[in-house]
């Protein structure tokens, strides 16, 4: 059976892959959102390739549409949970400013939080979530299926 601990052990192989926006090869390069589909696929979680999309690195600047939001809740591999009941191997999403959520990352321990994420212009990496992510915290996600 899947646990929180598999899901994090699988992130956490991803580390210091190369941040490349929409790519999702593992030591290769990715990007924060195509990370979760990769920890998805290495988990067992989805087979299928997601169709290839483009997206601008601004994406979340310029849009109406929170993309990512609708994209993570119609992907049939996470549901929307409320902030008060983030646990281990969740997926965190932030906003800066006025823009859409623009970033996503997994949360890999609790006691003190921290999260995996691939960060633009370097790579996967593990680090607390300190007082800047903290307050761009807007939205949480739970994988679902066989997830205890």
């Amino acid at each position: 059976m899947l646990t929180p601990e598999h899901i994090v052990a699988e992130a956490r192989t991803w580390l210091g892959t190369p941040y490349h926006l929409q790519a999702c090869v593992k030591g290769v390069g990715v990007d924060c959102a195509m990370l979760l589909v990769g920890i998805a696929r290495g988990c067992g979680m989805c087979s299928q390739p997601l169709p290839p999309r483009r997206y601008s690195p601004q994406w979340a600047l310029h849009g109406a549409r929170e993309t990512l939001i609708e994209a993570l809740e119609t992907s049939g591999i996470v549901a929307a949970i409320p902030m008060a009941e983030v646990a281990l191997a969740d997926i965190i999403g932030f906003r800066w400013g006025a823009g859409m959520l623009s970033h996503v990352g997994i949360i890999s321990c609790c006691a003190p939080w921290r999260m995996i994420h691939a960060m633009q212009g370097h790579c996967v990496v593990e680090v607390g979530v300190q007082a800047m992510w903290a307050s761009a915290r807007v939205a949480a996600w739970q994988w679902t299926g066989s997830v205890t």
